[in-house]
């Protein structure tokens, strides 16, 4: 590929990937979408929830987004799909599961029920850049 972007949350281990090929990534940025931005504030106060992606980094920058949006409300646990028995323990443990895209067939497959999608949008700044780029 003559190309290679990632997100800041995977930017060590994808440029750590390409330096053995003598590639550059282009880190692009992120943001959590409105909409579950409001779906996490509507629930219960105290209500547990679980951010889960392909590792707790990703699952921390989730909780992030929901901390700096001011929702301070509902307890917040983190599980990455790399330690798949805290994940069923934390999957058990909370009312509701949001799943980034990458991990979310595969976490939605554990817990139908229990598990939406945590949306994110990238950031008009990483819009722009990659329309310079190609």
């Amino acid at each position: 590929s003559s190309l290679i972007v990632t997100t800041l949350n995977h930017d060590s281990e994808v440029k750590a990937l390409c330096s053995k090929y003598d590639k550059k990534a282009f880190v692009i940025g992120a943001n959590a979408e409105t909409s579950v931005l409001l779906d996490i504030a509507r629930l219960t106060p105290g209500s547990h929830l679980s951010f889960v992606c392909l590792g707790k980094a990703g699952a921390q920058w989730m909780a992030g987004r929901v901390q700096e949006a001011g929702i301070d409300g509902v307890r917040a646990s983190l599980a990455g799909l790399d330690h798949r028995e805290d994940l069923l323990q934390r999957i058990e443990q909370s009312d509701q599961v949001y799943a980034s895209d990458a991990v979310y067939e595969k976490v939605r497959s554990l817990a139908p029920g229990k598990v939406k999608l945590f949306p994110m949008a990238l950031e008009k700044s990483s819009v722009n850049m990659l329309r310079d780029m190609i």
